[in-house]
Parts: C-alpha cells; structure tokens; sequence
C-alpha cells in the first residue's frame, strides 16, 4: 500500500504496530487486577525478539506504563523491561525503503504470534 500522506505513514507500519498494541493491551485489560500474565508473555517475547520487533513492543509498553493504571510492581517490570531495548523513532515515523518496511512489518508479525501463544501457554 502507498504511504498515506493525511496519516503521514506508511499503512502496514500503523497496521502492524496496532495490531501488537491491541493484542497487549485486550490482554491486558482482560486479565483480572492480580493477574500480570499479559506482561508475563510480553517480557519473554520481548527477551526473544529481534530488534524491529523488541523497538515496537517496546513502544506498546512505553504506552502501557504511560496511560494505563498499572500496579506499582507491573510499571517497575515494564520499565525494568524496556531499558535493555534502544530507544528509536516508531515504526510510523521511520524513514524506509519498502523492502525494509516490509521485514520489519513481517518481524513485528511474528511478535504479534509469538505474544498469542505464549500468553495461551501461561493462560492454558
């Protein structure tokens, strides 16, 4: 698809990264109040993740920590998480060939899979 210039992206970035952001956050908001299992399966795929995959899920739990209630013990995981994983512009916002675009858009899939499978194990 062409970049879109009224959204200023490319649509498979804004797809791919809200389809990981929604898959974190339905979890999250899912799980009963004691239950960190979404954060549980979102660290082991961000421990395991290659670099365009861990940027971006970094950036969907930078969101989490930011605007959602989190218990103090979970913003301390979430924030212990992401302070191994550079920090850089959103997928949204970088500048790439379509080609590039498109490994990172298949890298952020495969996290988007990963993240379902590993909270059906931890949730059984």
């Amino acid at each position: 698809m062409p970049f879109d210039h009224h959204e200023q992206a490319a649509p498979v970035a804004l797809a791919v990264h809200m389809g990981l952001f929604c898959l974190v956050t339905d979890a999250m908001e899912g799980a009963d109040p004691d239950d960190s299992r979404w954060l549980d399966a979102a660290v082991a795929v961000l421990e395991d993740a290659d670099q365009a995959a861990a940027c971006d899920l970094r950036d969907v739990l930078v969101a989490i920590d930011q605007d959602y209630s989190l218990r103090p013990a979970e913003h301390k995981r979430v924030r212990a998480a992401i302070a191994s994983v550079p920090q850089r512009a959103e997928l949204r916002d970088l500048q790439l060939e379509a080609a590039e675009l498109g490994e990172h858009a298949l890298s952020v899939l495969g996290a988007c899979r990963n993240y379902e499978r590993t909270l059906q194990a931890l949730v059984g």
